[in-house]
């Protein structure tokens, strides 16, 4: 019986050594039960550390973009603004203006060398010598004297002179004749509207005027060559200048009502009245002025001045004109400027002023390349 406890004792000893080795508490052991199968169907203890372990896994706070104590803020990089590249605007200028007591408002012409970005202008000036109209842009002369005038908008400002004059019609040229008398010329006027009166219909006949250029004893095959069948009348007298049609326009030419006013006139000014460059610019602006009032739905082509065979002075003087007025045209939209000058060389002349009669077509060319429309005679 003592061998039997004394064994057990051993055994004992034994399985509390062992669960020492495997870190179990003494005395802890217990029968090991194997199955292959649960019979209650509970999780098994795998399983159940698995589930525990997600549990934890999912209560564990997660991470925050809050910068600890001791770290550096990001600095914050801002884009780079791009300076907005300068707009071209272009310039304003605005040519001096002649206004006249007892006429018509002169026309004011803005000249934007970008024209697309024109813009409204105010006008301003010191008294009462002239007024404006600001949306016509036109000056109206009260009082004789020069006036400064500023233009501005938002983007241009510049200045330029008005000057007011009173027109002298008891002024004479330098043969000695009164510029504004036209009675040598009374029984060709009276011929022309007789014309007029017979073949022309009002806002359809386009007339062509002016001096010896335009007048049929020099352009003899104007109806049978140029414009045959065309409703057209040539009423030009030769020696004339604009101080005779700027009279006519009240007179007899006052009383057609042409559809296009087709012009040749102002070497007379310069050969045989004597006037300089300035004075025949400012006396054709004003013929155009007048005619233009007088026939407002009209429009006139005018033909810059041709150049003579002779006179090196009036030469130089008729091209300086020709520029000024050119540029003048172009801005006016109602007077288009033609180009016959450069054409009409001087072997192409006749009597060292005249064209030869062949030589009209360079006049016909030139004015077929406006938006001119000539309408055909009634009956053809």
């Amino acid at each position: 019986m003592k061998k039997i406890i004394c064994l057990l004792l051993l055994l004992a000893m034994l399985v509390s050594v062992a669960a020492c080795e495997k870190g179990e508490p003494a005395g802890s052991a217990t029968p090991t039960v194997t199955s292959t199968q649960s019979t209650d169907n509970e999780p098994s203890p795998s399983a159940t550390v698995d589930e525990e372990t997600e549990a934890t896994e999912s209560v564990v706070p997660t991470e925050t973009s809050t910068p600890s104590p001791t770290a550096k803020p990001t600095a914050t990089v801002k884009p780079v603004e791009k300076t907005p590249e300068p707009v071209d605007r272009g310039t304003l200028s605005i040519e001096n203006v002649y206004a006249f007591l007892d006429y018509p408002a002169s026309n004011i012409y803005p000249k934007f060398s970008i024209p697309k970005m024109a813009e409204k202008l105010t006008y301003t000036f010191d008294g009462n010598g002239i007024k404006i109209d600001a949306d016509k842009n036109t000056v109206t002369a009260v009082t004789k004297g020069t006036y400064t005038v500023t233009a501005s908008s938002e983007n241009f400002k510049t200045t330029f002179s008005v000057y007011v004059k009173e027109v002298n019609k008891n002024v004479k040229g330098s043969n000695g004749e009164l510029k504004f008398d036209t009675s040598k010329f009374t029984s060709q006027a009276a011929n022309r509207l007789s014309q007029w009166e017979k073949d022309g219909v009002d806002g359809k006949t386009t007339l062509f005027i002016g001096d010896s250029f335009f007048d049929s004893y020099f352009w003899s095959d104007f109806y049978t060559k140029h414009y045959a069948g065309k409703d057209a009348l040539l009423l030009g007298i030769g020696s004339t200048t604009t101080y005779d049609w700027e009279v006519w326009a009240d007179e007899w030419l006052g009383k057609t009502s042409p559809k296009n006013i087709v012009i040749n006139v102002g070497t007379n000014n310069v050969y045989d009245d004597g006037d300089n460059v300035n004075e025949t610019i400012v006396a054709l602006k004003r013929l155009f002025l007048v005619l233009h009032n007088k026939f407002p739905d009209t429009q006139i082509y005018w033909y810059g001045i041709s150049q003579r065979a002779y006179g090196t002075q009036q030469i130089n003087m008729v091209t300086k004109i020709n520029r000024n007025m050119k540029d003048w045209c172009d801005l006016c939209d109602y007077v288009t400027y033609l180009d016959a000058t450069s054409k009409l060389t001087a072997d192409k002349l006749k009597d060292g002023v005249h064209p030869k009669l062949e030589q009209y077509s360079i006049f016909t060319r030139e004015l077929s390349k406006t938006d001119i429309v000539i309408e055909k005679k009634s009956g053809n």
